[in-house]
This record gives C-alpha cells, sequence and structure tokens, in this order.
C-alpha cells in the first residue's frame, strides 16, 4: 500500500468476495493514527478499467486517498473481479444489459455485474467494522471513476437486496456480512454510466455528483442520467467539463481541483458533521421578524423609514469600494442587506452558444473576492441576509440572446461564490421553479405587479402566498417583490398589498422592486412612503408587525 507521510495506519483485509470463493480480493484502508473518540467519515474510491483492467493502485486514486485522509477521512481503496476472473452473473440481468447495448459482451456485463456485488460486499464490511476501526456508519462514501463510478453510482441507488450476490439463490457467504448494511450517504461518480439501471435513480437516493467532459463518448449518458435525476427530484449535481474527454483527471471541477471539489461537495450537503454552505440551511425560517424595505434605497432613507432590508447592487471597483461602508452602516442600523454582486444581465456571462463561462464570472466578481475576509463577518453576523447573481436567468425574454441560463451551469456560478465568501445564501432573481433546479441555491425570488398577474391570481398576496409556499416546498427561503415605480395601483393599494405579502408565514424578506433612485422619483417606494393622507400612513406603522414571526 501507498503510505502517506503523515503517519497514515494500513490496515490489509482480506476480502472473500460473494459465493464467488475461489477468488479473493484485497482492500486497503488508510486513516490517521490517534484519532481520538470521533468516528471518522469513510470514503471508498473505486478504480476504473472497463471492467477489464485497472486496480486499486491507481495514481489518481492513491493521491486522492491520501489527500482525504490527511482531511480525517478513513480510506477504502477497493479492488473488484474483472473480466479475466471470468465471474458468473444472473443470466437475467445479463438479458437486460445486453437489450440495453447490444455491442458488449457478456463476459464484460458479468465483470460490471461483479464489480457492483463486490462493492456491495466492501460497503456491508465498513459498516460491520465501524467500531472496530472508528468508522463513521452514517457518513459512508464512495468515489468512481469510469467503471468505478458505474460501481458508485449503482450500489448507490439500488435496493440492498440488489447485486449481493453472483446468481440468483445464492446466499452470501458468512465472511461477507450479510446481515450488515450497504447504504451510501453520498456518490461521486467521475464519467461512468449508469446503464440499464438508470430508471432506478429516484428521489430517495443519497446526494449525487456526476462530472463528464463534454467530448466524453459517456457525456450522452451523462446527460441521460441528469435528465432522469431532474425528473425524479433526485439530490444531485452535475457538472460537464467544457472541452474534456473521458478521464478528465485534470479538469477542474466549479474552478477547484477535484479533490477539493468533492470534499466540497459533502459539506454543501452537511455531509461532514458540518452545516451547508449551499443551501437554504442557514437561519431563516425562525427569527423574531422578517426584512422589510425596498430595493436600491439610500442609506438615510433606510433610516428615516425604519426600513430592516434592502436590495443593493455592487459592480466592479468602484462597487468594491462601496460595499464595506454600505454593510456598516446597515450593520449599525440593524438593516439586513441583499448583496447584488456584478453585472446582472446573463449575457454578460454567455458564450456564443448561450453557455456561461466560468472564467467570466471569476473575473467580474474578483473585486468582491479579494475583500472575503472582511465580508465574511457580516455574512456570519446577518448582516448579508444573501447574495443576488443575474437577473432572470430563467426567461429567455429577459434578454437579446434568446436562450435561458441551464440551471446546472449557473450553480457552478454559485458554487464559485460559495467558495470564496463560504456559507451565504445565493440565488437570482428568478422564481422558486427554476431556482429549485440551481444547485445550491438558497432562496427565490417573486416579483408582481397589479394588473400584470396572471389569471389565476386573485391578487400580490395570492400569488406570493402560492409562490412561497413552493419555494418552501422545496426547502428556499422566499423573497417576496411588489414593483414600486411602474404599478399602476394608487398608494393606498400598494401598501395594503405590501402589508398583506408581510403577514404571509411563507415569506422570508420583502421588498419592492424599483429603479435606482432618480429614474422614476415620482413613484419610488421613499415617495409612496412620504403620501401624508392617513390611511396611507396607518398601512405603513402596520408593516413592521405584520413582519413579526
Amino acid at each position: 500500500m501507498h503510505r502517506h507521510a503523515r503517519r497514515l495506519v494500513p490496515i490489509t483485509c482480506a476480502l472473500l468476495l460473494a459465493a464467488f470463493a475461489a477468488h479473493a480480493e484485497t482492500y486497503d484502508v488508510a486513516r490517521f493514527e490517534g484519532v481520538g473518540a470521533n468516528p471518522l467519515p469513510v470514503l471508498v474510491t473505486i478504480h476504473g478499467g472497463g471492467f477489464a483492467n485497472g486496480s486499486k493502485g491507481h495514481a489518481a486514486h492513491v493521491g486522492h486517498g491520501e489527500y482525504s485522509a490527511a482531511r480525517g477521512f478513513a480510506v477504502l481503496s477497493i479492488d473488484y473481479r474483472l473480466e479475466h476472473h471470468r465471474p458468473p452473473a444472473d443470466p437475467e440481468m445479463l438479458e437486460l444489459a445486453l437489450a440495453y447495448d447490444p455491442s458488449r459482451s457478456p463476459a464484460n456485463d458479468a465483470a460490471a455485474h461483479a464489480a457492483v456485488v463486490d462493492t456491495k460486499t466492501a460497503l456491508r464490511w465498513v459498516h460491520a467494522h465501524a467500531d472496530l476501526y472508528g468508522f463513521d456508519s452514517d457518513r459512508v462514501f464512495a468515489v468512481g471513476s469510469s467503471a468505478g463510478g458505474f460501481s458508485a453510482l449503482i450500489a448507490g441507488i439500488t435496493a440492498g437486496d440488489m447485486f449481493t450476490v453472483d446468481l440468483p439463490g445464492d446466499a452470501i457467504a458468512p465472511r461477507n456480512h450479510p446481515d450488515a448494511d450497504s447504504d451510501l450517504q453520498a456518490v461521486i461518480n467521475l464519467w461512468g454510466g449508469a446503464g440499464p439501471w438508470i430508471d432506478k435513480v429516484d428521489a430517495e437516493d443519497p446526494p449525487m455528483l456526476h462530472v463528464y467532459g463534454t467530448e466524453d463518448w459517456l457525456y450522452p449518458e451523462g446527460e441521460a442520467l441528469r435528465d432522469r435525476c431532474l425528473q425524479v427530484g433526485a439530490t444531485f449535481e452535475w457538472v460537464p467539463l467544457r472541452g474534456y474527454g473521458h478521464g478528465a483527471w485534470n479538469a477542474e471541477i466549479l474552478g477547484m481541483p477535484r479533490e477539493e471539489a468533492i470534499l466540497d461537495f459533502l459539506a454543501r450537503y452537511d455531509l461532514l458533521g458540518r452545516r451547508s454552505e449551499a443551501t437554504s440551511a442557514t437561519p431563516g425560517f425562525e427569527r423574531a421578524a422578517i426584512p422589510w424595505g425596498a430595493m436600491y434605497t439610500p442609506n438615510e432613507q433606510l433610516a428615516a423609514y425604519g426600513m430592516t432590508g434592502v436590495v443593493r447592487a455592487y459592480r466592479g471597483q468602484r462597487g468594491a469600494d462601496l460595499l464595506l461602508g454600505d454593510l456598516q452602516f446597515a450593520r449599525d442600523q440593524g438593516v439586513e442587506v441583499i448583496v447584488t454582486l456584478g453585472g446582472v444581465s446573463p449575457a454578460d456571462y454567455l458564450d456564443e452558444e448561450a453557455h456561461l463561462v466560468l472564467d467570466r464570472v471569476h473575473l467580474e466578481l474578483a473585486p468582491f473576492f479579494a475583500l472575503a475576509d472582511e465580508i465574511r463577518p457580516f455574512i456570519a453576523d446577518g448582516t448579508v441576509w444573501g447574495i443576488r447573481f443575474l437577473d432572470e436567468p430563467h426567461d429567455p425574454a429577459g434578454y437579446p440572446r434568446g436562450f435561458a441560463v441551464d440551471p446546472l451551469e449557473l450553480g457552478e456560478a454559485y458554487a464559485l461564490i460559495l467558495q470564496h465568501l463560504g456559507p451565504v445564501r445565493v440565488a437570482s432573481t428568478a422564481p422558486p421553479w427554476y431556482l429549485a433546479q440551481v444547485p445550491g441555491a438558497g432562496f427565490a425570488f417573486g416579483q408582481c405587479v397589479h394588473g400584470r398577474l396572471p389569471d389565476a391570481y386573485e391578487d400580490a398576496t395570492a400569488f406570493h402566498r402560492e409562490q412561497s409556499q413552493l419555494a418552501h416546498d422545496h426547502e428556499l427561503l422566499y423573497v417576496a417583490s411588489l414593483n414600486a415605480n411602474t404599478n399602476p395601483v394608487d398608494n393606498l393599494t400598494f401598501f395594503r398589498s405590501y402589508r398583506a405579502m408581510c403577514a404571509l408565514s411563507t415569506v422570508d424578506f420583502v421588498t419592492a422592486w424599483q429603479w435606482p433612485q432618480g429614474h422614476h422619483p415620482e413613484a419610488s417606494f421613499a415617495a409612496r412612503l412620504a403620501d401624508p393622507s392617513p390611511a396611507v400612513q396607518a398601512e405603513v406603522a402596520a408593516i413592521p408587525a405584520a413582519c413579526a414571526r
């Protein structure tokens, strides 16, 4: 076994695989000495090789194992039976595989079946030996490449009684722990397919990370897997690597080295014992009062009218120079801020084929990333309620190219923001149905104007009631917005609707959409607030009570 310089302890164990008693494999476990009382998360690494060759000594997997062990994982690196071992397989399974892809050989299909059987056997070993070796059986993850990605994926999405033995009627050998679980809490699939078992993917599967090069011959299968995950509501992230073929070992994933990106993926789904960094697990559903205010409101008006929330926009170095001062003012006033970073037009970040270019995102947001250490305290104390990136990425009419932004590509941009700024809610100005498809989204926007509501809604309150519930159903917070500028209603009607929005229990932040001050001053939120009518002022005075939770 490859030994890490930082005192890793190798534990080499013989494993009798399923009913194939004539063949035994070994696997290695690496962990730190003196890990203490806390059980370690387990990472099972599975090599590729088309089920015909390869071994646990693959350099990339060894390197990944060392990286992960150095960061507090127990790492299990496994071998499994290959085509030349001539493993038997369930004839019904072989028939299914042949119908899916007639070009494959029965011997290779049998080896693929055996690889999953062997993977599940290794997982049972992990669960059976958790107490002995200090494993955390509630945090067992598998990462596999190519054929290994297939094995990791199928082990993660199939029931415990599938792929447990080679042939129907066989029993799991006693040495292979028939009573132990083979559960996984996450699957990292690096350019591996799902084959005929793609229909086993469902909403109950553990979180999955699927990574494929766009020039990989398996890329279409990866797209099919993505579509299946979306169709059934599975928890997953799908990362296309532009221009890469099969085995994209040197490619960055979401702007990070592969090993770091996988660790980041596990952390985002709160699988490492830390709060999720990319979802609405951040505080927000339970609070004394939700923030209320308007977009682009100057600091002096925030204080004058007692607003507790504002949406602001910052771009370039000038924006970066203003941001910290504005956040300090907001902190002093008890105001929560949704900070818009960079240009809001999706067209600024798209190539000619309407793909979001991550390098453009990084260049645009670089002035703010440079201030990350100074911004994070404002995130930690709640002054920064969330980060907003892009306007209406869901709407082809929203910018000249006539395309909507791919939700998964937008998720890559969110991951970049999270990588630099740490745990913070991130979203775009888009509705819940779209943002529910974007990995890492933490909240959704609902916007409406009187007289422009869809026929299904009686008024703005009915619209926000339904949309906010939809957001919460997808574990997204919800920002309710009522247009202040181009809204044809009088001030009394406006504030009655605004107050009613604040009172909705499923709304988490209330704002009024308006152009920056000076563009439409006659209908700005502040101008409406200044209406001296007693009826209007009574509605305004009732807003803080409506925001109480």
